[in-house]
């Protein structure tokens, strides 16, 4: 790229601009650099995502990932915007996914009551889109968080753990082992069954939790 001269003062006779020897040059505006020995201000190569916001710099800065060059002089971060969604299969009350930065993860809690750290949480990843240059949110992930069916799933884990052992079993008659064993089953079914919905049949929605907790609990209904 060529050199911006108009910062040096011209000796008499001299078109090129280059710089007196008994005279200091000027200080290279901001969005241009030089170098020690160059004896003019050269431009930031915004191709290569170069700018510069400080005036006199003798270098380019590189306008990282994640954020986007405005021109030779400003590079400023991008991020997706607050975002609030509903998932009704979890919680009546809307679910808030604050600003946050490309390239970054955003955490919070399924239960926004929660004080607890260590409490289920959602993520979701603020994409950054290098080749349109924008922020865009990714997909949430619910997979930790509990649902309507979490607690029915927690009353079969206790009543398969009940069948499992074995003096709990030895002091169970015929008719009791029957109706524990139709009970888990219908629990079961109750489950995995399409929801109604305002007289309408919903596809029943399960968290990656609860997949792994129906998973275990017919695994233990066959071991009994």
């Amino acid at each position: 790229s060529s050199g911006i001269n108009a910062e040096w003062p011209l000796r008499p006779g001299d078109e090129e601009g280059n710089p007196a020897v008994d005279k200091m040059p000027v200080k290279c505006k901001v969005g241009y650099f030089s170098k020690g020995s160059a004896k003019k201000c050269t431009p930031c190569d915004r191709d290569k995502k170069e700018y510069q916001n400080d005036e006199g710099a003798t270098y380019c800065k590189i306008c990282a990932r994640g954020k986007v060059l405005l021109g030779a002089a400003v590079c400023e971060g991008l991020g997706c915007k607050e975002e609030k969604l509903f998932n009704l299969a979890l919680r009546e009350e809307e679910f808030v996914f604050s600003e946050t930065a490309a390239g970054e993860t955003l955490i919070i809690p399924c239960d926004a009551t929660s004080t607890n750290n260590t409490a289920d949480k959602i993520y979701r990843y603020c994409i950054f889109d290098e080749e349109n240059s924008l922020a865009r949110w990714d997909t949430p992930n619910y997979g930790a968080c509990p649902t309507a069916k979490t607690e029915k799933l927690n009353q079969l884990k206790v009543q398969t753990d009940i069948l499992k052992s074995k003096e709990k079993l030895a002091s169970m008659n015929d008719t009791e082992l029957a109706n524990s064993m139709k009970s888990l089953s219908s629990g079961m079914e109750d489950i995995i069954k399409d929801e109604e919905v305002n007289g309408t049949k919903t596809e029943v929605k399960l968290t990656s939790r609860d997949v792994k907790d129906v998973a275990g609990t017919l695994d233990s209904i066959k071991r009994v």
